[in-house]
Parts: C-alpha cells; sequence; structure tokens
C-alpha cells in the first residue's frame, strides 16, 4: 500500500476514502466501525454512531499509517496473515465485530489476498453486505511519465523495468486486468461487488464519475 508514483500513496488515498465513508455513515445515523490491519496487528474500533467515536477512527487510521512508514521494513515482514491463527485474521475479527446484515466494505490493494482470505470474505458476505474496493497506482495499469528504465521493488524481487518501451507498458496494463477480472469473478461468487479507486487521481473526481 505504500505505493505512490503521481498524486498519493494508496494507504493515503485508502485513509481518504475510509473517512468520506464514515461521514457519510455518520450523517445517516448508521454505526461506523472499522478493523485495522498493520503488519500482523489488528486495531478494532467497535461501531458507534457518535461523533467521537468516528474522529477516534481517523485517529487510529492517521497514527497507524505514519507508524507503518516508519515501521515498514520491520511491519512487512509481518504482513502475511497466519492462516492458522484467527486472530490475525481481519475477516474473522469482522465477523465477530459487526452485527449479521451490516453493511461491510473492504479497503484494499488486495495484494495478499490469498485462498484463504477470500473463504474468510465469502462466510462474511452470508450474513452480511460485502463489497470491495480495490486501491491501485497507476504505474500497475503502465501508466507513467517515465521514459528510461527503472527500478521496481516488488514483494518478492527487484526488477528493472523499460517504461519507453510501450509494448512493456500495454503488458503490464494486460496483466492488471486479466488479475482484477479474476479477483472480480471470485468475489462475484460471493455475491461481492468490486470497484476501483486510483491513487493517482483525486477521490471526489473518481467518485463524480461512478454516478
Amino acid at each position: 500500500m505504500l505505493t505512490g508514483t503521481k498524486l498519493l500513496l494508496k494507504s493515503v488515498q485508502q485513509c481518504h476514502l475510509a473517512a468520506l465513508l464514515a461521514f457519510v455513515a455518520l450523517s445517516s445515523k448508521d454505526r461506523v466501525g472499522a478493523v485495522i490491519r498493520v503488519g500482523s496487528e489488528l486495531i478494532e474500533i467497535k461501531p458507534s454512531s457518535s461523533r467521537t467515536s468516528v474522529m477516534r477512527l481517523l485517529s487510529q487510521l492517521c497514527e497507524q499509517h505514519n507508524r507503518f512508514l516508519q515501521e515498514r521494513p520491520l511491519l512487512q515482514d509481518e504482513s502475511r496473515i497466519d492462516p492458522l491463527n484467527a486472530q490475525s485474521d481481519p475477516f474473522n475479527v469482522l465477523s465477530n465485530l459487526c452485527k449479521k446484515g451490516s453493511e461491510v466494505i473492504v479497503l484494499s490493494d488486495f495484494s495478499q489476498l490469498e485462498p484463504p482470505q477470500l473463504q474468510a470474505m465469502a462466510r462474511l458476505a452470508q450474513h452480511n453486505r460485502v463489497r470491495a474496493v480495490q486501491i491501485f497506482d497507476p504505474i500497475e495499469t503502465g501508466q507513467t511519465h517515465a521514459r528510461s528504465t527503472q527500478k521496481v521493488i516488488g514483494k518478492h524481487q527487484e526488477l528493472s523495468v523499460d517504461f519507453s518501451n510501450a509494448g512493456v507498458k500495454s503488458h503490464i496494463a494486460d496483466a492488471f486486468d486479466a488479475q482484477n477480472q479474476q479477483l472480480a469473478a471470485e468475489l462475484s461468487k460471493s455475491g461481492i461487488a468490486l470497484s476501483l479507486i486510483s491513487s493517482g487521481n483525486p477521490l471526489l473526481s473518481q467518485l463524480i464519475r461512478f454516478n
């Protein structure tokens, strides 16, 4: 989530969207809660309809985001979910946190989503209305102003990518589309709709376009 090649880090756009959703829910007098994952640690914010609770949620988002930036190497090493530890699975914690029939919106880049987490999302969707929002950076779709060979650091390796080559950028875009379509198909089996938000454009302009 700490990728940002154009406007914002994906993690910052995620915080913007979380804040917007929280205030929309608050204006409708709905209760707002959250599970924030930082590395292998989960922070629970119990659902509440009070403005104080929403402000506490936003404060936690800022605090944990800044912590993630400062402790990035250590937290990234711990970021993979242990399928044998239910307490490290945010979807298991969500199931216990929210009442049946709740509206659950999952904000993530889904870069570490594996079959056990897909199954957990499916179980969550059996009794709740679940939607997924994938935060992505323009470079993941081959969109960049770079015109030379750049080093790109992934989860497991470092690559040199020639962004001056149109064919390379097209291949990156195709790979992103294929991965996204696969994710959307898997989620749709459980009735979970998938939306995309770019970190490279202002949030409100994207939401207006959706309407």
